[in-house]
């Protein structure tokens, strides 16, 4: 058996705002990797991790 807890979060404008250039950082950097992964597989039948 699991134990969950969920918390919320009320965060203000300029929290959001914070939150959501940190999700885009995340984003670009995940996309980036994963094109980087999918040439290396493509040109070079490579797997990276």
């Amino acid at each position: 058996m699991e134990n969950v807890i969920k918390y919320r979060i009320e965060p203000n404008r300029k929290q959001r705002k914070q939150i959501g250039r940190t999700f885009g950082c995340c984003r670009f950097v995940y996309n980036a990797m994963l094109a980087l992964r999918q040439e290396a597989w493509t040109k070079y039948g490579l797997s990276m991790t």
